[in-house]
C-alpha cells in the first residue's frame, strides 16, 4: 500500500451509487461503490449498503438484485457519503452520468459535492463515440470487452467506469491530429470538465495524419442493365409465395398465408396493367413482403425505378434489413435498393463549419451547445453518410441540429464546395438513389418531392405507399410553414459581423422589428390560453378584428414586413458587390451567393407574414384554401403557422397523376367495409380495390370486453375505475398488460393510483413521459412481462409485441381528433355534419391501430378492453364495433372484467 500511495500522478476517483429512485431530494442511497486509481492501475476500493429506512421498489429490487433484508442494519446513507468524501479527497471524481450521483451526495454534503468538478464518461462516450449504438454503461463494457460481472451494482459500475475512462482517452487519441486539435480549442477553457480532462490526453504531435472533417469521396454507383423484359406473371407470383416456393426455402419461418397471395397478385396486376390500387391488410397478412416481391421483379425486368414510401423510419428499417435481404436470399437481382431521407436528415459540412466558427448564441458559454459541438466534429470525420439518425438526438440536441442541417433555404447547390468536391452528404444520397431500382423513402419526402414538382426524388412513376392512413397528416406537413423569431433571427446571425454601413443597420432594424412582433404574438396566445386554461391556438381570421391583443399584432407586423423589405434589397445588392470581405464567410468566394440565399429567406419570412396579416381579413372558411394561426411551444415561443385545409386536389394533381402504378396499403383503411372515407381524403377516386381480413383467429384468438357500468370521462370517479380495472387485470394475469390514452393528464393520474399498489404485488408500472423513453419502456416490457406499461398517441400503432409478453391492452378512451385544432376546425366548417364525416371516420381507424397491438402472431391471445362508455351508449358507438376484428364480445359489468380476461387467457393456457 505504501508504494501505492507513493506513485506520482493525478488520482482519480470513479464511484456509483445505486439508489430507489431517480429524485435526489425524495429517494435514498442504498449502495456506494468507489475505486481510487491512477495512469498504472488500482490504488484503492470502497463499498458499503446503506440502509434508506424506506422500503425498495420492486423495479429496484428487480434491477439491482438487493432486497429490504439485505439493507436492514447497514450505515445510513449519511454515513456512507461521508466515508466516500474521505475516500475522494484529493481526487477527481469520474462517474458515468456522475451528474446523478452527485445530485445525491450534494443533498447530504453540499460542501463536498455540491459544484464538485467531475468527469463524466457518458458525455465523453457520447463525443467520441457518436455512433455507438448506446451508451449505457453496460453496452460500452461489452463494446469495449470491459469486464463487467455485476451491472447496477456499485463497485462493479465503479470499476467498470474506471476501464471504459482509459478506452475513451484511447479513442480520442487515435483521432486525427486536425480533429484533435479542434476538439482542444473548443474544450479548453470552457469550464466543461470532461472536455478539460480529454484536452488535456490528446497530443495532436502524436497524432495520426490525415483528418479533414468531411468524408472520402465516394464513387459512382453503376446501375445495372434490366435483366429481362415483359409483364409479370401472377402464377409464379403465387408459386413464390406458396408452401414450397421461393420464401418458403430461404427462409425456415415462412409460413403460407393465402392473404398474402391475394395482395402480391393484386400488386402484380396494378403494376402491369398500370392501375391504382386501394389494399387493407390486415395484421398478419404480410404485407411488406407481398408488395415488394413484384416491387423487385418489376425493377429487374422492366428497369423502371419504384418507389416505395413509409411512415415510420422502423417500417424502414424492417424492409431494408429484414424483408428485401429475405427477398434477395431467395431470388437475388442486379438491382440496388437505398434509403432517401429529407434533406434535413443530413448534415451541411459548410453550415457545420460556419456554426463551429461562431461563438455560443448567448453572453455565456452553452456547456449543452459545447459538447454538441464537439461531439459533431468528431462524428464528421467518421461518418459515411451524414445522416442524423446515427447520433440518436436527445434532449435539445435537435436545436442544435437545426444549425447544421441540409437546409434548402441555406444550400449553395453546385457552386458549394462540398458539392462539387462530392462531398455533400445529401447530394449523394441523391445520387445514390438516381442509380438505385427500388428507393426507399418516408411520406414526408415524397410529398415535398410532388410540391416541388419532381426536383427531390429521381424520376419514377411506380409507387407503392405503406401506413397510407397517414398519408393525408403527411400531405398537410409538407404544405404547411412556420415561423418563428428564433428561424429569422437565425439568417441574420448566419451572416457574418460586417462593418459599419447600410446593411448592418437594415438587419438591426429587421431584428428590433421582428422581435416586438413575436412578442405581441406571443401576448395574444398567452392571453388565449388563460383563458381557456389550456395550450393556446389562435387562428388568425375576420373574428380576431375586435381584439385589441391582434391589432397590436397587426402593427407590429406590418412593421416587421416593412422592415425585411429593405434588408433583403440590402442583401441583394450586397451579393452584387465586389466589397464583401471574403475571409469572413465560409466559402470565400461564394459570400455573394450567402447574401442572395439570406435574402430568399428573409423575403419569403416576409411573405409570410403578409399572408398571416391577409388571412385577418378573411371569412372563417376554407375558401382561402388555407389555415393560420398562432400558438405557443416549449419555452413559451409563438409561432405562426400555416396549413391548407384540403389536400386530396394536390395530392392527385401532383403526385397520382404522374405515376402510372399507385398502391396504397395500410392494416387500416377501410370502415366498415368501404374506402370511401380514404378515397374522400387522399382523391384516390379510381382506383381497384382490395380488403383482407388478417389470417389470425380472431374469435378464439381475442376478447373484446365492452363493459357496463364505465363512467364518462366527465365524471370525477372515471380515472380511479380504470385505476381498479387495470389493477385486477394485471394482478390476475400477473403484468402483460398495455393501456393506451389518448392524453397525458389522464396517464398521470391513472399512473399514480396504480404503482403503488401493484408494485406491493410485484408489478411493476412503467409510463411513458415518466419512467424512460419510448424504446427504454418498450425493452423493460418485453424484458418482464409484470409490468403494466401506459402510452399515448406512439403507442397506438408501430409497436410489435408478440407472444405471451402482451396478453391485455385497456383504451382509455375513444381516440377522437381534438375538436379545438385549427386545421380540424377549418376542415369541419361548410360540412352538414363534421363529427360523422371527419372526427368519427378517424376515430375508428384510430382505434383499428390500437386493437392491433394484441394479437401479432397465430399463437397469441389476449383481451381489449375498451373503457369508453360511449360505445355502448352512443348511436356512433356501432360504427366502432363493426370496424373491429370479429372477436369474441363481453359485456359483463366493469368489476367483473378482470375475472372474465382471466378466464378467457389462462383457461387456455391451462388447457395447453
Amino acid at each position: 500500500m505504501d508504494e501505492l500511495a507513493s506513485r506520482p500522478g493525478p488520482r482519480y476517483v470513479a464511484f456509483d451509487l445505486e439508489t430507489t429512485g431517480l429524485s435526489a431530494r425524495s429517494d435514498r442511497i442504498i449502495e456506494i461503490g468507489a475505486v481510487k486509481f491512477d495512469r498504472e492501475g488500482v490504488v484503492d476500493t470502497f463499498s458499503t449498503l446503506t440502509d434508506p429506512g424506506i422500503p425498495l421498489p420492486l423495479v429496484v429490487q428487480r434491477l439491482c438484485g438487493l432486497r429490504d433484508s439485505d439493507l436492514a442494519g447497514q450505515p445510513s446513507p449519511h454515513e456512507g457519503v461521508a466515508q466516500l468524501a474521505m475516500f475522494c479527497e484529493g481526487c477527481l471524481v469520474v462517474g458515468h452520468g456522475i451528474s446523478f450521483d452527485l445530485a445525491f451526495c450534494a443533498e447530504i454534503l453540499p460542501d463536498v459535492f455540491a459544484h464538485r468538478a467531475a468527469v463524466d464518461t457518458s458525455e465523453l462516450a457520447r463525443v467520441f463515440l457518436p455512433a455507438a449504438s448506446s451508451h449505457s454503461l453496460e453496452e460500452l463494457s461489452r463494446f469495449f470487452h470491459l469486464l463487467h460481472d455485476n451491472p447496477h451494482r456499485a463497485l462493479s459500475d465503479a470499476e467498470a467506469t474506471r476501464r471504459l475512462l482509459w478506452k475513451l482517452v484511447e479513442a480520442g487519441q487515435e483521432l486525427p491530429a486536425q480533429v484533435q486539435q479542434r476538439v482542444r480549442d473548443l474544450c479548453l477553457g470552457q469550464g466543461w470538465m470532461s472536455g478539460e480532462f480529454m484536452a488535456a490526453q490528446l497530443d495532436p504531435a502524436a497524432a495520426p495524419p490525415g483528418g479533414s472533417l468531411a468524408p472520402a469521396v465516394a464513387q459512382d454507383p453503376i446501375r445495372p442493365e434490366p435483366a429481362e423484359a415483359g409483364l409479370l406473371d401472377t402464377r409464379w407470383v403465387v408459386d413464390a409465395l406458396g408452401a414450397d416456393g421461393l420464401l418458403a426455402r430461404a427462409d425456415p419461418r415462412f409460413e403460407l398465408r393465402e392473404e398474402q397471395q391475394q395482395m402480391a397478385v393484386a400488386v402484380t396486376q396494378a403494376f402491369n396493367r398500370g392501375q391504382e390500387l386501394l389494399v387493407e391488410a390486415g395484421t398478419g397478412v404480410g404485407k411488406s413482403l407481398a408488395y415488394l416481391l413484384p416491387a423487385r421483379e418489376w425493377a429487374a425486368r422492366r428497369g423502371e425505378r419504384v418507389v416505395i414510401s413509409t411512415h415510420t423510419i422502423t417500417l424502414q428499417e424492417q424492409l431494408m434489413a429484414k424483408d428485401l435481404p429475405i427477398l434477395e436470399t431467395a431470388r437475388p437481382l442486379p438491382i440496388r435498393a437505398v434509403v432517401l431521407k429529407g434533406r434535413g436528415n443530413y448534415l451541411s459540412l459548410r453550415r457545420m463549419e460556419r456554426w463551429l466558427r461562431a461563438g455560443p448564441a448567448g453572453r455565456h458559454p452553452d456547456l449543452e451547445e459545447l459538447k454538441f459541438k464537439v461531439r459533431l466534429v468528431v462524428w464528421a470525420q467518421q461518418t459515411t453518410t451524414g445522416d442524423r439518425a446515427e447520433l440518436r438526438l436527445a434532449g435539445r440536441d435537435s436545436e442544435f441540429w437545426e444549425m447544421v442541417g441540409s437546409n434548402v433555404d441555406d444550400c449553395l447547390g453546385p457552386a458549394c464546395h462540398n458539392w462539387r468536391d462530392r462531398r455533400c452528404f445529401m447530394a449523394r444520397a441523391r445520387l445514390d438513389a438516381r442509380e438505385a431500382d427500388l428507393v426507399v423513402v418516408n411520406h414526408a419526402l415524397l410529398l415535398a418531392d410532388a410540391d416541388s414538382g419532381g426536383t427531390v426524388l429521381p424520376e419514377f412513376h411506380r409507387l407503392v405507399v405503406d401506413e397510407a392512413h397517414h398519408l393525408e397528416e403527411a400531405a398537410t406537413q409538407a404544405q404547411s410553414q412556420r415561423l418563428t423569431l428564433r428561424s429569422l433571427v437565425a439568417v441574420i446571425d448566419r451572416l457574418p459581423e460586417l462593418p459599419s454601413g447600410e446593411l448592418p443597420a437594415r438587419l438591426r432594424s429587421a431584428r428590433q422589428a421582428a422581435t416586438a412582433g413575436f412578442g405581441d404574438l406571443r401576448a395574444l396566445a398567452a392571453a388565449d390560453s388563460a383563458r381557456g386554461g389550456g395550450t393556446a391556438h389562435v387562428v388568425i381570421d375576420r373574428r380576431q378584428a375586435g381584439n385589441p391583443a391582434w391589432q397590436r399584432c397587426v402593427k407590429s407586423l406590418h412593421k416587421t414586413v416593412r422592415e425585411l423589405e429593405p434588408a433583403v434589397a440590402a442583401l441583394r445588392s450586397a451579393a452584387q458587390s465586389e466589397t464583401l470581405q471574403g475571409a469572413l464567410w465560409p466559402q470565400p468566394d461564394n459570400a455573394g451567393r450567402e447574401c442572395a440565399l439570406a435574402a430568399d429567406a428573409l423575403q419569403g419570412m416576409a411573405r409570410l407574414l403578409n399572408q398571416a396579416l391577409a388571412e385577418a381579413a378573411a371569412e372563417p372558411g376554407p375558401a382561402s384554401g388555407q389555415v393560420v394561426w398562432v400558438e405557443l411551444e416549449r419555452g413559451d415561443r409563438a409561432v405562426l403557422r400555416t396549413a391548407p385545409v384540403e389536400v386530396a386536389q394536390a395530392l392527385r394533381e401532383q403526385l397520382l397523376d404522374h405515376c402510372e402504378t399507385a398502391v396504397l396499403t395500410s392494416a387500416t383503411l377501410a370502415i366498415a367495409g368501404s374506402f370511401q372515407y380514404v378515397r374522400d381524403r387522399l382523391g384516390f377516386d379510381g382506383a381497384e380495390e382490395l380488403i383482407l381480413a388478417s389470417p389470425f383467429d380472431y374469435l378464439h384468438q381475442s376478447l373484446c370486453c365492452l363493459p357496463r357500468g364505465m363512467p364518462g370521462h366527465g365524471d370525477p370517479r372515471h380515472a380511479g375505475v380504470v385505476a381498479q380495472l387495470v389493477a385486477d387485470v394485471a394482478e390476475t394475469l400477473g403484468g402483460r398488460t398495455l393501456v393506451l390514452f389518448t392524453g397525458y393528464a389522464a396517464l398521470r393520474e391513472v399512473h399514480s393510483q396504480l404503482r403503488s399498489r401493484l408494485n406491493s404485488r410485484g408489478i411493476v408500472v412503467l409510463g411513458q413521459g415518466m419512467d424512460g423513453t419510448r424504446n427504454q419502456l418498450l425493452r423493460n416490457f418485453r424484458h418482464n412481462a409484470r409490468t403494466v406499461l401506459m402510452g399515448t398517441s406512439s403507442f397506438w400503432e408501430g409497436i410489435d409485441l408478440p407472444g405471451d409478453v402482451l396478453q391485455c391492452v385497456v383504451i382509455d378512451k375513444l381516440p377522437f381528433p381534438v375538436p379545438t385544432d385549427p386545421i380540424y376546425q377549418a376542415r369541419s366548417r361548410g360540412r352538414s355534419d363534421a363529427f360523422a364525416q371527419l372526427a368519427l371516420p378517424e376515430a375508428v381507424l384510430r382505434l383499428k391501430q390500437g386493437f392491433g397491438r394484441l394479437v401479432r402472431g397465430h399463437g397469441d391471445r389476449g383481451a381489449v378492453v375498451i373503457c369508453d362508455p360511449r360505445i355502448l351508449d352512443r348511436s356512433y358507438g356501432e360504427s366502432f364495433v363493426q370496424a373491429l376484428p370479429r372477436a369474441t364480445f363481453n359485456y359483463d359489468p366493469v368489476d367483473e372484467v378482470a375475472e372474465v380476461v382471466g378466464r378467457f387467457i389462462l383457461g387456455r393456457v391451462e388447457e395447453m
